[in-house]
């Protein structure tokens, strides 16, 4: 294009200049690639190339990761340290200065290289440099999937899937004509945006071709959920069995009637995120509710706890047909009445 435009990276890793070394930068490339291939395996999505550049702005052993340009992530190591991290498996505490993990707020230790195997023998997980690094690039990546999908990517997978599937291409392009990426977009950012996979894109893209011309993307969203609601939960399992938190009648009715009200959203999320006890960020909590309220719940809660899983009835009924040997648990029942 002549030159007139210069492409921003969605994602990028600036460097200080004690990481722009080659074993380093051998070592966290291959470990991107890897990473890259991951993502595509587990998620069905294709990661575009990380741009890595050094930084003189960036201390000599602090690293930066950008997401379209904007900062989301710093951290600076020490030199001749790895993090090491008490994960309950500990039989020996050992010294070290105290830090931050920077990817999940955990507590940890810088400890010298030279002590990397003491600490393993204690029972710590120890992280060198460019596992740190590549654990927060994985963590901003999951979070920002869905910015993957641009109109360019879905014409590009649109046009993959008609070589084996021309018919369900054929009949998207006929029934929605020119609003064809923008809906197949909208439906595919949605699931990504909760770490739902689209692997099976064939059933997503049928999902979207059985749609009404009324149908909102969300509710196209909901009704692909429920069709992928197997291996949805498949990932909330533990050895088979789902253990949930679900909320009152009362709450939910009042979660329909005041989610447009700002105080009653404030209200909802201090008392649910932070008046209990079972819903912390180390439990992972997955919450059951009906089809309705959803991803509203998830709305009002993902920004304190980004990693929460909300499920529907419907996806957990799907995914009972699917395995009869399923077990639902319910922990608790959370009421968080209107003032």
């Amino acid at each position: 294009m002549g030159g007139k435009i210069k492409k921003l990276p969605l994602f990028q890793i600036r460097l200080g200049k004690a990481f722009v070394n080659g074993s380093f930068l051998e070592s966290l490339t291959q470990k991107i690639s890897r990473n890259r291939r991951e993502f595509l395996s587990e998620y069905g999505v294709e990661i575009p190339k990380v741009n890595i550049i050094d930084s003189i702005k960036l201390g000599e052993w602090e690293y930066e990761i950008r997401v379209s340009g904007v900062p989301v992530q710093s951290f600076c190591c020490k030199e001749g340290c790895s993090l090491a991290f008490d994960f309950g498996d500990v039989t020996n505490k050992m010294q070290g200065e105290p830090a931050t993990d920077p990817v999940y707020g955990k507590e940890a230790l810088w400890i010298p290289d030279t002590e990397i195997d003491t600490a393993k023998n204690c029972g710590y997980r120890v992280y060198p440099h460019d596992i740190i690094v590549i654990t927060g690039l994985a963590e901003v990546i999951r979070k920002n999937m869905k910015s993957i999908v641009t109109s360019q990517y879905v014409e590009e997978l649109l046009a993959e899937v008609e070589e084996e599937n021309c018919a369900l291409v054929r009949r998207l392009w006929s029934k929605f004509c020119d609003g064809t990426l923008q809906i197949v977009k909208g439906v595919l950012a949605s699931l990504l945006e909760e770490c739902v996979s689209i692997r099976d894109i064939v059933s997503i893209l049928e999902v979207i071709a059985d749609a009404t011309y009324e149908d909102s993307i969300e509710t196209i969203t909901e009704c692909a959920r429920q069709l992928l609601g197997h291996a949805i939960i498949a990932q909330a399992c533990n050895s088979g069995e789902l253990n949930v938190i679900r909320i009152s009648e009362k709450t939910a009715s009042c979660i329909k009637t005041h989610f447009g009200d700002e105080k009653y959203n404030y209200d909802f999320m201090d008392s649910f995120v932070s008046g209990r006890n079972i819903v912390t960020r180390e439990c992972k909590p997955v919450i059951l509710v009906s089809d309705e309220i959803r991803k509203t719940v998830w709305r009002l809660l993902n920004s304190h706890i980004p990693e929460i899983t909300v499920l529907s009835l419907s996806e957990v009924q799907v995914a009972m047909k699917k395995s009869s040997s399923l077990k639902v648990n319910t922990v608790a029942e959370i009421s968080v009445e209107s003032s």
